[in-house]
This record gives C-alpha cells, sequence and structure tokens, in this order.
C-alpha cells in the first residue's frame, strides 16, 4: 500500500472546496455553537499530521470529530477516508469518496483515492478495475506529473488484466520519482516487476495457445 505522505497531497486537501467555488462557512451552523472555526482548524492541522505519521486510528478519531462539530466539513470527510483506505476500512471509505466525488467531481485526488478503493477492495460487490482505470485516468488529466497517481493506475491495470499498460504506467512512477530526486521505493520496484512478470507470463500462455494440437489442429 502507499504511504498516506505520497498520495494524499495535503496542499490539495486543504483547498479541496476551491475548484467547486465554494468553501463552507462554520459560522453560524447549529452543530458549530459550542465551539469555534479556530478550533476546528486545530484539529483538521492535528488530523493531517496524523495522516503524516502514520496514525491512522487517531487521525480517523480526529477527523471524526471534526464532522460532529461540523458534518459539511469535507476537508474532514476526505482526510477520513483517506485514513479508513490506509487502515483497509474500503467499505467506510468509499461512501465518503463517492460523495465527494459529487461536490468536487474533477478533483484529482479524489478520484485517485476513490479509484484505489476500486482495485484494492476485496469485496467483490466494492471491486472494480474498470471504473478504477477510468478515474486514475481522468485524475492524470489534471495532474498529469503525479507519481502517486500513476501507481494508481498501473494497480488498476493490473487489475485489469491489462498488463503491458499497467507496466508503462509502473516505469513512468520510477522515472517521475527519479526526476523528482526521489529515490525508488521498494514498493515501486516491486510494481514494475510484478507487472513484467505477469506480462511475460501472458505471452507465454498465449504463445501456448497458439501452438496447433494434435494433426496440426
Amino acid at each position: 500500500m502507499m504511504t498516506m505522505k505520497r498520495w494524499i497531497v495535503l496542499g490539495v486537501v486543504a483547498g479541496l472546496l476551491t475548484r467547486a467555488g465554494a468553501a463552507p462557512d462554520p459560522v453560524g451552523k447549529a452543530e458549530m455553537k459550542a465551539s469555534s472555526p479556530a478550533e476546528v482548524q486545530s484539529l483538521l492541522s492535528s488530523g493531517r499530521q496524523a495522516l503524516l505519521d502514520s496514525k491512522w486510528a487517531e487521525a480517523v478519531a480526529l477527523f471524526e470529530k471534526v464532522r460532529k462539530l461540523d458534518p459539511a466539513n469535507h476537508e474532514a470527510e476526505f482526510g477520513l477516508s483517506a485514513a479508513f483506505i490506509e487502515s483497509g476500512r474500503f467499505a467506510e471509505a468509499l461512501p465518503l469518496l463517492e460523495t465527494l466525488r459529487k461536490v468536487v467531481p474533477d478533483n484529482p485526488m479524489v478520484m485517485n483515492n476513490l479509484a484505489w478503493v476500486y482495485v484494492k477492495a476485496e469485496d467483490p460487490k466494492m471491486r472494480n478495475p474498470a471504473k478504477a482505470v477510468k478515474l486514475a485516468r481522468e485524475a492524470l488529466i489534471e495532474l498529469p506529473a503525479d507519481s502517486s497517481i500513476w501507481n494508481t493506475l498501473a494497480e488498476a491495470y493490473y487489475a485489469a488484466g491489462r498488463f503491458d499498460a499497467a507496466l508503462r504506467a509502473a516505469e513512468s512512477v520510477l522515472r517521475l520519482n527519479r526526476l523528482a530526486g526521489e529515490p525508488d521505493t521498494a514498493a515501486s520496484r516491486e510494481l514494475v516487476a510484478r507487472c513484467r512478470r505477469a506480462g511475460k507470463e501472458t505471452a507465454v500462455e498465449k504463445a501456448d495457445d497458439d501452438q496447433p494440437g494434435p494433426g496440426g489442429f
């Protein structure tokens, strides 16, 4: 699984609603009477740090507290979904991301994380590699040089059995990381090797299928 440090992109989260043209206004909400905007921002800041520190349970608790104080806070929804994903709680992350997709349909990190759920969820009712490919490709239109989205696309292609495309996407992850001066991670190298191996095995199977049977048939 990719670490939150690489694929959450906190700057995108903080400005989640900017693209939609409206940010939630906590002032005047009934749920906010016992709190203050400063308290909400403090909790959000702590939640972001918990994500960066890979403290998933702590992040869940912090973002859930924000949602109790400010139910319309979409950054808290995104942060909570991210913590759920890293905890393997895909069924809880999915409805949050699907709701955010309606609020900010062009947000690349919402698309990326939703694609990740569709490709990594083990529940066949949730798993949808084809939809994951579509979302990851759309996310790349917004952030074409983001290696984390290329990683998601590679995993989506792999899950869909499109191993040549998966390999090209996985190699793009390494190339972009090197251009950014980042070291190759073991996970990135493993993904490339896995895609290359699956492609070779598929080619061998196809070659065997093309061989004529007894009597030349």
